[in-house]
């Protein structure tokens, strides 16, 4: 579609036709803004796909939390991706990522690589929950949300399938030796059953006790074929 210059058009018609006129160029008035707002629609993404997003429970309930966030246009993307099948969460998010970091840096990147786990629905659930649970002040959700798209590499790990159990709690061990508020640990399929013995290690020994961090399990699936550990420093 050619970009759509509401001004040129609107120059066209008289005020008497500029009602009419609205009407008739409704849907092409709400792309044009929308498109400049998110900076640009994903390829296979139309604008319907974005308010379906936005209308969902999840999306309502973070721009709750966060209010009008500037970030907020690139949810709705994540959620989008999310919906996608399976297979095409990560082609959908390499074929944005370049435009996405122009416009939105690292947090941006960091929410299209929540989306490709699956996990933008569950992090949303998850802020939620904390909120509930401590009760913080909007400045101090809004702190905890930015601060864990900033620094998503170093919080977020991803088990591999048949990744040798001692190398799995290893991995986890430095990233809690780091001193993170939360560390996000994945596993999906085959890698699900590493997560149960990491759990059941975790249990037995005193890992979490020395880095001073309790955890929860989420299923980010019905039928929990992905799951995310959070870990929480205490």
């Amino acid at each position: 579609m050619n970009d759509f210059d509401p001004s040129t058009e609107a120059g066209k018609f008289s005020y008497g036709f500029f009602k009419t006129f609205l009407e008739e160029k409704k849907d092409q008035l709400i792309s044009f803004f929308s498109r400049n707002k998110v900076g640009f629609l994903p390829k296979g993404c139309g604008l319907g796909d974005l308010k379906h997003s936005q209308k969902k429970q999840s999306f309502k309930q973070l721009k709750y939390l966060l209010g009008e966030h500037p970030t907020l246009p690139i949810i709705s993307i994540g959620l989008w991706i999310n919906s996608l099948p399976e297979e095409d969460q990560k082609k959908g998010v390499e074929g944005i990522r370049n435009s996405i970091y122009k416009t939105h840096k690292k947090k941006g990147v960091s929410i299209l690589n929540m989306a490709s786990t699956g996990f933008m629905e569950g992090f949303i659930k998850f802020l939620t929950n904390y909120n509930l649970k401590k009760n913080l002040t909007k400045e101090e959700l809004i702190d905890i949300y930015e601060q864990s798209l900033e620094d998503w590499e170093r919080i977020s790990l991803f088990i591999q399938k048949n990744q040798p159990l001692e190398n799995t709690v290893q991995a986890i061990q430095l990233k809690l030796a780091q001193g993170m508020p939360f560390i996000y640990v994945f596993a999906s399929y085959g890698a699900i059953l590493t997560m149960q013995s990491v759990i059941a290690q975790l249990r037995s020994s005193n890992l979490l006790q020395q880095f001073g961090y309790t955890y929860s399990k989420e299923n980010l699936e019905p039928k929990g074929s992905k799951i995310v550990l959070i870990f929480e420093k205490l």
